[in-house]
């Protein structure tokens, strides 16, 4: 199997030639109508697949130009686990890059660890490092021993990719603050990201539960108010602030409640700051990171 391929693939619908082959190499027969994992028994190899309603990345083309169609299912991420370590005789931390990178030396950004283990869990680790190597991410676990436990790649979250200076930017702004959509600010409490969470655990998804939904809501709550006394204000630097201690208790929620903020969820957060910031009336470019001086989610 040559993994080193399995980037390439990302973000291509199921019906594409190479993921075509990928599957008969895994013997793969087919997969459910819906969001689906793909587990090839014995080789431990997962491939997750999302419906193009809802995309986590998509590309234009697929490598055969086969056009897709609303409903297709696209290859979001992929995953290895001790079976496929197994059976390659090898536990070495670098076996991840070896096999996607080559033996070649290549530049990678480290954009967080965390620490965390589950006993008695197939999944559990001490260590997790993410990586970011052009437009993909690597996330490799170690069990309590430092030994390899499994690493995943899946495609960078490019929507926020570019960074910049939040706090020169807003204060080149403050002309531009305002009182008018303090109501519509006041409904943000409510409707926030943390509604669509209550509606995804109540119909099963384990991930999120009363308490850290509500962990959540509450630095949301606190974030809109402290922005809405900045604006009262008319201090453009407190709106930063107020930005900045919310990442970082998202932070902290993010590390104790592992796999509950993941790229739909970090797209939904974002997504609610940016409305946010924009009620202010401040104004952001398109595709801007505002958040990464702070954030490790």
């Amino acid at each position: 199997m040559q993994l080193e391929l399995i980037p390439q693939l990302l973000g291509l619908p199921i019906h594409d030639p190479g993921i075509i082959s990928l599957m008969q190499e895994l013997d793969v027969q087919q997969t459910g109508k819906d969001d689906a994992t793909i587990i090839a028994n014995g080789r431990g190899v997962h491939l997750q697949f999302q419906s193009n309603d809802r995309p986590a990345f998509s590309r234009s083309k697929s490598t055969g130009d086969v056009p897709s169609k609303k409903g297709d299912l696209f290859l979001v991420a992929a995953t290895f686990d001790r079976k496929f370590f197994d059976a390659h005789e090898v536990l070495n931390v670098h076996l991840p890059f070896r096999l996607l990178f080559g033996y070649q030396p290549r530049m990678m950004q480290v954009s967080r660890k965390f620490k965390q283990f589950v006993n008695g869990k197939k999944a559990a680790f001490a260590n997790c490092w993410s990586f970011v190597y052009n437009t993909y991410e690597v996330i490799v676990a170690l069990d309590e021993n430092e030994q390899l436990n499994w690493f995943r790649v899946e495609p960078r979250n490019e929507l926020y990719a570019r960074q910049v200076d939040i706090t020169k930017l807003f204060k080149q702004q403050q002309y531009r603050v305002h009182t008018f959509n303090i109501a519509e600010l006041n409904s943000m409490k409510v409707m926030n990201p943390t509604l669509s969470w209550i509606l995804r655990m109540n119909a099963g998804d384990h991930t999120f539960d009363k308490k850290n939904i509500k962990e959540v809501n509450s630095v949301l709550e606190k974030y809109i108010d402290q922005v809405i006394a900045a604006l009262q204000a008319q201090k453009v630097s407190q709106i930063t602030a107020a930005l900045k201690k919310s990442i970082l208790s998202l932070n902290r929620a993010a590390a104790k409640n592992m796999g509950m903020i993941e790229n739909k969820e970090r797209k939904e957060l974002l997504q609610f700051f940016e409305d946010t910031i924009r009620l202010c009336g401040l104004q952001l470019e398109p595709g801007v990171d505002f958040t990464s001086d702070w954030r490790t989610f």
